[in-house]
């Protein structure tokens, strides 16, 4: 009997081999057929087609169109064949695709572009002329779909220009009036579409559990606290403004116990700082604009640029003719150096200094007219084309912004954007959504607006409060106000989570729904109550922790991942891994406080991953780099204001593509990537 029952255990252990391999074997060869595997296919079949294999590309796509039939993978499929030569392929694919959606604006821009392309090289004027007929049908049946796309309006520009037509010049008008300073730009977009994440929606096997934070002060005061690793030795220091001095973290334990070593830089109390590459060195500077003496010694605010390394050096940049309220590190003149854009309380508002071998020199901001005192200030890619664009507000807290035109220009698209007339304390840019594209946050005395991408530089706002609070000492008729929104992937699972501190009260939860627009084109409010100015920040305001549930949907779960009610004296707030454990910390500061840890201990199953990109020859051409990293279902994303990076990857091991666009334009891929299970994940250019 022993023996028949390890007989039985061979059999059934064999048996269970055999039908394994069935199973992977079968897995191997079929298409796909669920939401995940198709995005997985997708994902990976743009990853080919960038590094050139498009043959594997298409052998993807096509499987994906046999499972089910979708327009976007036929459209993606088109433009594969399109790059391998097979026009009359891509043709019949951007057709099936018009077949399953006759208003697929993108099977439309395709087919016309095509059906231009080939009119332009065919011989036979009569089979020209028709070619060029269809290409305008198609292009006028775009516009009627969605008549606020620049690209479309352009195509029918040079439809029309070739057939001779005089209705040239509207088109070219209308294009402009749409997306100003591109005239004369190619309006085929060659490539993929955004990659969303449409099984990440609460997917019901990750963990929605929002972490748990213990509060920690430490006996220093400050007015903010910003993160920075000056001495390069891979642990997250401490520059505290209001003072001169930095926390250096020369060793870092578990168990929140981490040793901060004071050491004093600047003599002079601290405005604002700036983080990033400014040497030609890989490892962290900071700027420090210290602001206008009270004393009887009183003298203007100046600049300071301290050199990370070893032994940080402080060296003087130089007196200040204003105040500088916010900066934004950016390559603005794209030559691989990043320059800083300054919000300022002077009347040119926004001021460029570019960066010429490690020195700064002061311009006005170009392409710009000066409106006056600029207060916050954010970076982001409004119109998805690479590139990076400036959400501001001017000294009436009005919104404004701002699109790169070329190396050297921006233009106002506030209108065009729909976000005119929005006033805002506290500025944000990050794809809350998790759909491909940067989206906008914006506090004021109302509460906490979401203003989601939706394309062609268009936003429209998705998010409010539920609830007005009577408790609050502005009253329910003006909501909740907002100081400042901090924006980062607390819980490791690639959504990024929302800090925001608030005036004497918690506020209510947030909800998403759709609300009117306002068909302002006017550069003011749309209504008085906005128009009145907001409320000055107080020393004291309390933090509100959001936990972002997918589909844009935060729910408010403070009392629950802070201790208390998240009563702080900050009227800052940050994020790092200050003792090493693999999850994101808080440190915040106020005016006349202590600064404050929240100590991220647990609660969550997902883990980070630390991504350092490496130009051994540009160092800062990683600051602004946008890296995306998906795994199975799974994608996350973050913008790069310095070499390294953070990502949540929930319980993956091994990345299917990482996926970075450089702030040049180019494109890098790596297939299959181990994930370390603690340090970094360097990428090498």
């Amino acid at each position: 009997m022993k023996w028949m029952g390890e007989v039985g255990v061979q059999f059934r252990s064999r048996l269970f081999l055999f039908v394994s391999f069935l199973i992977v074997l079968c897995s191997c060869s079929r298409a796909p057929t669920d939401e995940e595997s198709r995005y997985r296919a997708v994902v990976r079949a743009r990853a080919l087609f960038e590094l050139g294999d498009l043959e594997a590309a298409q052998d993807l796509l096509e499987g994906v169109v046999r499972s089910e039939a979708r327009p976007d993978a036929w459209i993606n499929l088109g433009w594969v064949q399109h790059a391998r030569g097979k026009s009359k392929d891509a043709a019949l694919s951007w057709s099936a695709a018009l077949e399953l959606n006759p208003a697929d604006v993108r099977g439309l821009h395709a087919l016309a572009a095509l059906r231009l392309e080939e009119a332009k090289m065919m011989a036979d004027r009569g089979a020209a002329a028709a070619l060029l007929a269809e290409a305008r049908e198609l292009a006028e049946r775009a516009s009627g779909v969605d008549a606020s796309n620049a690209a479309i309006q352009r195509l029918l520009e040079n439809v029309q220009r070739a057939q001779g037509d005089s209705a040239a010049a509207r088109s070219h008008r209308e294009a402009e009036r749409l997306d100003p300073g591109r005239a004369g730009a190619n309006p085929v977009t060659q490539g993929f579409a955004a990659v969303s994440l449409p099984a990440l929606r609460r997917a019901p096997h990750f963990s929605r559990t929002p972490p748990r934070f213990e509060t920690r002060p430490l006996e220093i005061a400050a007015r903010a606290a910003t993160p920075v690793d000056l001495d390069g030795n891979g642990l997250e220091d401490l520059l505290l403004t209001g003072s001169g001095a930095i926390l250096m973290a020369d060793s870092a334990h578990a168990e929140m116990r981490v040793p901060w070593l004071p050491t004093t830089l600047l003599a002079d109390p601290v405005e604002s700082v700036v983080v990033g590459l400014f040497d030609a060195d890989a490892t962290s500077d900071v700027i420090a604009f210290t602001r206008a003496k009270v004393d009887s010694v009183s003298g203007p605010p100046q600049a300071w640029l301290v050199r990370g390394g070893q032994r940080p050096r402080v060296e003087s940049l130089g007196e200040l003719a204003e105040t500088v309220h916010a900066v934004e590190p950016m390559d603005v003149d794209r030559d691989g150096d990043v320059d800083l854009v300054l919000a300022t309380s002077g009347e040119s508002g926004l001021r460029l200094w570019r960066n010429e071998d490690g020195r700064f020199a002061d311009t006005a901001l170009p392409g710009f007219p000066d409106f006056g005192a600029a207060r916050a200030l954010a970076a982001l890619d409004v119109d998805n084309d690479g590139a990076l664009d400036l959400l501001c507000t001017d000294g009436l807290h009005r919104v404004r912004v701002l699109v790169a035109r070329g190396p050297d220009t921006f233009v106002d698209m506030t209108v065009l954007t729909g976000m005119s007339g929005q006033r805002a304390r506290a500025l944000a840019g990050a794809d809350v959504d998790a759909d491909g594209d940067d989206d906008v946050l914006l506090g004021d005395d109302e509460g906490l607006w979401l203003w989601s991408n939706e394309g062609a530089s268009h936003f429209a706002r998705v998010a409010a409060y539920r609830d007005a609070l009577a408790t609050w000492s502005t009253g329910p008729e003006r909501g909740v106000p907002v100081a400042a929104i901090h924006i980062a992937d607390l819980d490791n699972d690639a959504l990024v989570d929302i800090v925001t501190q608030h005036f004497s009260a918690q506020p209510s939860a947030v909800a998403t729904h759709a609300l009117e627009s306002t068909g302002s084109t006017e550069d003011t409010a749309p209504n008085q109550r906005r128009l009145e100015p907001l409320l000055e920040v107080p020393a004291t305001t309390h933090l509100a922790f959001w936990h972002n549930e997918g589909d844009a949907l935060f729910t408010d779960v403070t009392s629950r991942a802070l201790d208390g009610d998240g009563v702080a004296g900050a009227a800052s707030i940050a994020s790092g891994d200050f003792d090493r454990d693999g999850d994101l910390d808080l440190v915040g500061a106020g005016a006349d406080s202590t600064v404050q840890f929240w100590w991220n201990v647990g609660g969550t199953v997902g883990r980070s991953v630390e991504i350092e990109l490496v130009d051994a020859t540009r160092p800062a051409m990683a600051v602004g780099a946008h890296v995306e990293l998906f795994v199975g279902e799974l994608g996350a994303t973050c913008r790069l204001r310095r070499a390294v990076g953070w990502l949540g990857v929930g319980n993956a091991q091994t990345a299917d593509v990482v996926r970075i666009v450089w702030p040049d334009g180019n494109v890098q891929n790596q297939l299959d990537v181990a994930l370390p299970e603690r340090g970094r994940l360097r990428i090498q250019r």
